[in-house]
């Protein structure tokens, strides 16, 4: 984890899948602590599924109800995208209210 006070990035490496969900909550909940921004560097990721995804989308909706922030950078990995498109989870528009950010898994950028 990299962090400069208000930013810190998180860079993610390995497999993110049902097996190692409980760890991932856990370091996105500890990575958000005493921090207003959170960027996810997804390039190690070797394998995804849907629960990473939905921790992902809930860690996002709960930074956005702490008036924080949590961005995926602009290079995620393959694996990402391939799990987005997958599980069914890429967003044309984003689930949320449209506030001061986007949805995590709609964009461009993720297809």
């Amino acid at each position: 984890m990299n962090d400069n006070g208000k930013n810190k990035v998180l860079a993610l490496s390995g497999d993110f899948t049902v097996s190692n969900a409980e760890l991932l909550k856990t370091t996105l909940i500890d990575a958000m602590k005493n921090t207003e921004n959170l960027v996810l560097n997804l390039t190690g990721i070797i394998s995804a599924d849907i629960s990473f995804l939905q921790i992902v989308c809930s860690a996002h909706k709960k930074a956005i109800n702490s008036n924080r922030s949590i961005k995926i950078d602009d290079n995620p990995s393959i694996i990402f995208k391939n799990a987005l498109r997958d599980s069914g989870f890429l967003r044309q528009k984003g689930c949320l209210s449209e506030t001061q950010e986007e949805c995590l898994l709609a964009g461009k950028k993720n297809g």
